[in-house]
């Protein structure tokens, strides 16, 4: 890992602890829960779109 991206994420981590030491970090971590949730459903429908989304097992056979 670059040096940089551990710069990064150490910043990260000291925001989100003293978030929660001021009360954010709930409000904060369900906007980050909701925006990663989004991106999920965006590429799933994508690889839809595509033909390579989820198959269900059963109709394999």
């Amino acid at each position: 890992m670059h040096t940089s991206c551990k710069k990064t994420k150490k910043n990260e981590k000291r925001k989100k602890e003293m978030e929660k030491k001021e009360g954010k970090g709930k409000e904060r971590e369900g906007k980050e829960k909701e925006r990663k949730r989004r991106k999920k459903e965006k590429k799933r429908k994508e690889k839809e779109r595509e033909g390579k989304g989820r198959k269900d097992k059963g109709k394999e056979k």
